[in-house]
């Protein structure tokens, strides 16, 4: 952009205030440190709430409440030049024009009042999913990026149809997509005019506290080895199976589930880990105190199950693990052959144990190791490459 100051708004699909934060919060504030005024929509609901799960419910209400205070207020200033936009919309019925059409007409509302207060003048926008394109019709605006970090469409709960519909719409508006997954590139090639391949990565400085952090206090009494997992705990992305059948056959280990379990999911479905005397699930903890949880295990476990959801993941926690000090062992996913580092790939729960075992032997990283397989696999150098290719030509 020439002759102004570029600013961004970001359409998330995750909140703000979430408990993990991801690849849009950490771009969003990064961006907002370098003098770049961001508005950060939170997500508008990419699945259908189940009335079953009261966690659903109780998030529907809180959606509700920070809605209607930000189409009355404004949006919240949570850091400098940072401010988050909570969409009043409306989450059912979204196959209906006339919903999508009441919920577009508020969104660009509160939008646009914002960009006009700030003196956003054409604004880039970064979406990390497609149902925002009716929010900016005919907004003036600089560069349009798709940032796609997930196959969202494979997440129980999607609207299929409509999100790829949504999303076929973006990749013919978008200026290009960046992508996490060898397989969205490949599917969006021919569709967009330009794709670029970027793998998720880390905020080396905080997860390099784990070489120093203290142990936690409720890991004391949990004996070692550790087999550590730290992330959302979801049946649709962890082979549950391949977890039991590795501890029960391996009953000197222990596995720490550090993570909230996945929002709308049958709660019975990670019960066959819960039976289990050497699985530990500690619930969700806070960013901040996620190294000195990383520090306290021996090795990092990445078990995910083979379907098309995870074929299009690239584990914001491989590089975390890596800065933390941990091998890792995993299961075959298309991102682990992309890799180079201390990790070991393996096919079902006997290849796995040995690939623990193995891990085990080869011991923690030294804080210099760690540094060197992270490498430029950090925020801050990937936000150079990403604000370079989506500069002006």
């Amino acid at each position: 952009m020439t002759g102004q100051q570029r600013s961004f708004v970001v359409f998330s699909s995750a909140d703000w205030k979430t408990r993990y934060w991801t690849n849009k919060q950490h771009n969003a504030a990064l961006l907002a440190k370098r003098g770049y005024k961001v508005l950060y929509v939170e997500t508008v609901g990419l699945r259908s709430p189940s009335l079953r799960a009261r966690r659903d419910i109780r998030r529907l209400f809180v959606r509700l409440a920070s809605g209607i205070k930000t189409l009355l207020l404004g949006p919240e200033q949570v850091l400098p030049n940072v401010w988050v936009l909570s969409p009043l919309v409306l989450i059912w019925g979204r196959r209906f024009p006339i919903v999508r059409a009441l919920n577009a007409m508020l969104l660009r509302f509160s939008v646009r009042r914002h960009l006009s207060r700030q003196g956003m003048q054409a604004p880039d926008i970064w979406t990390y999913h497609p149902l925002m394109l009716e929010a900016i019709k005919g907004l003036r605006r600089g560069k349009l990026v798709y940032h796609s970090v997930d196959d969202l469409t494979a997440v129980e709960g999607v609207e299929r149809v409509a999100f790829e519909s949504a999303e076929h719409d973006l990749l013919r508006e978008a200026d290009i997509a960046l992508v996490t997954a060898r397989i969205l590139q490949q599917r969006y090639a021919g569709r967009a005019r330009k794709v670029a391949f970027i793998s998720n990565v880390v905020e080396f400085e905080h997860f390099a506290k784990s070489h120093t952090a203290p142990e936690p206090p409720d890991l004391r009494d949990i004996p070692h080895p550790r087999l550590g997992y730290h992330g959302v705990l979801s049946a649709q992305k962890l082979d549950v199976a391949l977890l039991g059948e590795l501890m029960r056959q391996n009953p000197d280990w222990h596995l720490v589930l550090v993570g909230d379990e996945w929002e709308g999911q049958d709660p019975e479905s990670l019960a066959p880990l819960r039976s289990l005397a050497n699985i530990h699930f500690l619930g969700g903890r806070p960013y901040r105190e996620l190294p000195a949880y990383l520090g306290a295990f021996d090795v990092g476990m990445i078990p995910l199950a083979a379907n098309g959801y995870t074929a299009s993941m690239f584990p914001m926690k491989l590089y975390e693990y890596f800065a933390a000090g941990l091998p890792v062992a995993a299961t075959d996913a298309p991102y682990s052959r992309e890799i180079d580092g201390p990790i070991i790939v393996a096919h079902g729960a006997i290849e796995l144990a040995e690939a623990v075992r193995a891990q085990l032997q080869r011991g923690r990283l030294t804080l210099a190791e760690a540094e060197a397989v992270v490498g430029d696999h950090t925020y801050n150098k990937r936000l150079d490459y990403m604000l370079a290719l989506t500069a002006d030509d």
